[in-house]
């Protein structure tokens, strides 16, 4: 639900996701989720009076590691995945993802773009933790980022012999 005038336009929407690959980290995608309630707590503690919406949102499924598609909520929340198609995804145990989502207690006819709440989405924020090495090496605790990487998964198939010592002949 939205905080502040959910009639208003240019909402303010935070959050993250929860799923993560495996060893990930702990806070890979639940900081962003977590750290937007915890902000919402702070600013209503200190009395702040919203003018604009505010909303948290926990995306499903954005790494990817059940049904191989990265940013699945996402995905389905732009517009960017059908619901036809998400419907086809499936799990290494041959589990469809509507069959899934009903285990664990979601409808997943309800699914899918919202085109009237995603035009009042004026500014969307995501706390989270550095994946790479800049501020490691920069010595900076927090950097700002404008945009993110795209996601993108390859396979590589290398034909050879193994050798451990590299005394195989390379000729």
């Amino acid at each position: 639900g939205w905080a502040g005038d959910p009639g208003g336009a240019d909402a303010v929407v935070v959050g993250s996701h929860l799923d993560s690959v495996p060893d990930g980290g702990a806070f890979d995608g639940p900081l962003g989720v977590v750290s937007s309630f915890a902000a919402l707590d702070e600013l209503r503690r200190r009395g702040a009076e919203f003018t604009r919406p505010v909303a948290v949102t926990n995306f499903g499924d954005e790494e990817g590691a059940r049904f191989g598609l990265a940013c699945v909520g996402s995905r389905l929340t732009a517009g960017q995945l059908t619901l036809a198609q998400a419907h086809a995804l499936r799990d290494g145990d041959g589990v469809p993802l509507p069959r899934a989502m009903e285990a664990a207690g979601y409808d997943p006819d309800t699914i899918g773009p919202d085109p009237e709440r995603l035009g009042r989405i004026g500014a969307f924020v995501e706390l989270h933790v550095e994946q790479g090495r800049a501020l490691d090496l920069t010595g900076d605790p927090v950097g700002i980022a404008s945009s993110i990487w795209p996601h993108g998964r390859w396979r590589f198939d290398f034909h050879g012999e193994a050798n451990h010592a590299g005394t195989t002949r390379l000729a």
